[in-house]
């Protein structure tokens, strides 16, 4: 009975893609601010959150398998980040 009934819930299941993400906090000047803003690449790159004053904050989630791509092109434009613990 619970073979027959496990068989049928996992034939009848839908099935969800789930990644996993880094978050990172880049430290953006204000002329800078459009270089983040083509970096966003949903759903590989998603904007989670934006703060501006002194230092333009933006908080950024990048699957985790696009973090070294990331890293790389905030490095080429002299970018400040910190990768934050992983989601």
């Amino acid at each position: 009975a619970y073979r027959d009934t496990a068989a049928l819930t996992l034939s009848t299941a839908q099935l969800a893609d789930r990644f996993l993400y880094d978050s990172y906090k880049v430290d953006v000047p204000f002329d800078s601010i459009g270089v983040i803003y083509r970096l966003l690449d949903t759903p590989n790159v998603v904007l989670r959150g934006e703060a501006f004053g002194e230092t333009n904050v933006f908080t950024i989630d990048v699957r985790r398998s696009r973090s070294g791509e990331l890293e790389r092109a905030l490095t080429e434009r002299r970018l400040a980040f910190v990768r934050a613990t992983p989601r």
